[in-house]
């Protein structure tokens, strides 16, 4: 990371040599290592909220910053919406079925994908592990070493609703092979019934609910090779749905993998759409 800053500070130098004007230099802070959880749930799935529960004793631990939740309503076979008292909304997206294929199946619920690291090396599209587990693996993931940063700045007009995400990436290290760029949005503090244990809970607070998917749902592809010490830029728009609460809301960026070996995370960012 330093000798990335010091080739920024060295290029905006000559720049502004030539130009005599001040050139920003994205602030990719200390470097942080971030880890992303995927967590299938569903407003049916009973246990479900105890694994949501288990994720935010695990943030409190590692940290709000450190540690980015995306709760997706694809655990098959729990995610119709409840009748009495009967739901407001349906968080089971077209999206979020797409993205919860791509997690791959799990035996039972909660379950989550940490990284989208493999379960199996055997079997590569399987991703997910049960909530007993998850304190283990986010432990060791934190002690990886992730090749890259992230930079996320959002511009947001209420009037239009528009957001405008720019996604800064900077390399530490050279990363061969084809990496990818997923963003999406979650909304946190969604209340609305949620089955837990033997009762429906009627005001339930869902957490980091994945509402959309602004690049593909596999991610979009970097053309740019991320050689150690390139700094890549990706401009996004999205136009929030009148129904989102923008103030709640946060854009989630990461980098990881094309399908092939894995598609491991390899950095992700998380920024609220409010400030």
């Amino acid at each position: 990371m330093k000798r990335l800053l010091f080739l920024l500070l060295l290029a905006a130098f000559g720049f502004s040599a030539c130009k005599e004007e001040p050139v920003p230099i994205p602030d990719f802070s200390s470097g942080e290592r971030r880890v992303v959880i995927e967590e299938l749930t569903g407003i049916q799935c009973a246990v479900c909220p105890k694994g949501t529960r288990e994720l935010l004793r695990l943030q409190d631990i590692f940290g709000k910053d450190s540690l980015i939740i995306v709760s997706i309503h694809a655990a098959s076979g729990f995610t119709s919406p409840v009748s009495n008292p009967p739901s407001q909304y349906n968080f089971t997206t077209a999206q979020a079925l797409e993205l919860g294929t791509l997690l791959g199946s799990a035996d039972g619920f909660p379950a989550a994908a940490i990284n989208r690291k493999q379960v199996d090396p055997g079997s590569p599209s399987l991703m997910v592990t049960p909530f007993t587990s998850w304190a283990g693996i986010i432990g060791a993931e934190f002690q990886k070493s992730y090749g890259l940063d992230l930079l996320l700045e959002n511009h947001y007009e209420p009037a239009s609703r528009k957001l405008d995400m720019k996604i800064t990436l900077g390399a530490n290290n050279t990363l061969p092979g084809e990496n990818r760029l997923t963003i999406l949005i979650t909304q946190d503090s969604i209340v609305d019934p949620q089955k837990d244990g033997t009762e429906i809970v009627s005001a339930y607070i869902h957490r980091h609910v994945m509402r959309g998917i602004v690049t593909a749902t596999a991610g979009d592809p970097i053309p740019e090779a991320l050689n150690k010490g390139s700094v890549v830029e990706k401009n996004y728009s999205f136009t929030l749905p009148a129904e989102w609460v923008a103030e709640h809301c946060s854009v989630v960026a990461y980098v990881h993998h094309g399908p092939v070996p894995d598609r491991e995370v390899l950095q992700a960012i998380e920024k609220h759409v409010v400030e």
